[in-house]
């Protein structure tokens, strides 16, 4: 029989949480890509205003080619987790409960957007940038319905009835997933509009509402990983 054990959490100071992010290559990722959106909505903000700040931009691109950079390794080793999992699945005859075939199309999801990105940093199309965005929004979809099921379980706990610890980390639970679930639907709308922009060959929404909800989707990735290291009470089972 599995126990739950609400063991305190002793978190990584600041300075070392940030050095945690910088050393990972998904936490690199989302860094240079919230930096390169910021940059870019400033740089379209001015534009509207009537001023050309070409420097931002150019400095976008950057950090957006840097982002791009890092994600190779992760390319590789996620597509090779997908294949593993494929004949795992293939050795079952693909019988697999709902999580588990949510957890296959994530992995399907993330080797697409890898590969996709990689091969927009290799040819510089911009195709293939909205392909990695629409296996992007597949992702983030999944990681929607997961949080919005763990938040429907949450919510419907006898609350009252547990210890201090775990109502504790019941509370911060709530709020991470909140938070998740908030990042995920930015993420999958930018993704859906992106693909629809490319079909049509014309912006169905506003430049600046795009980069305003890409900023934030990065914001929100960053914001959960870091109020995940800092949660008051980490959950582990004997």
């Amino acid at each position: 029989m599995t126990t739950a054990i609400y063991a305190k959490n002793h978190p990584l100071s600041a300075a070392d949480q940030a050095r945690e992010i910088f050393e990972s290559g998904t936490g690199i990722y989302r860094t240079q890509k919230f930096a390169s959106d910021f940059l870019s909505l400033v740089a379209e903000v001015a534009r509207i205003g009537g001023r050309s700040f070409e420097k931002l931009q150019e400095a976008s691109n950057v950090l957006n080619m840097g982002a791009l950079g890092v994600i190779i390794p992760t390319a590789v080793s996620s597509t090779i987790e997908l294949v593993q999992t494929t004949s795992d699945l293939a050795k079952k005859h693909f019988a697999c409960s709902m999580q588990e075939g949510l957890d296959f199309v994530q992995k399907i999801s993330v080797s697409g957007q890898m590969i996709a990105y990689s091969a927009q940093l290799f040819t510089q199309r911009f195709s293939f940038g909205v392909l990695g965005d629409v296996f992007s929004a597949v992702d983030d979809g999944v990681d929607a319905v997961l949080a919005g099921d763990q938040l429907y379980e949450l919510s419907s706990a006898q609350e009252k009835t547990l210890p201090k610890p775990a109502r504790v980390y019941l509370d911060e639970s709530k709020r991470l997933h909140c938070i998740k679930l908030a990042k995920a639907v930015f993420a999958v709308v930018v993704g859906i509009f992106g693909l629809l922009s490319l079909i049509q060959g014309v912006s169905l929404l506003p430049a600046i509402a795009l980069l305003s909800m890409s900023v934030a989707s990065s914001a929100l990735a960053l914001i959960a990983r870091v109020y995940q290291s800092n949660m008051t009470y980490v959950l582990k089972s004997i």
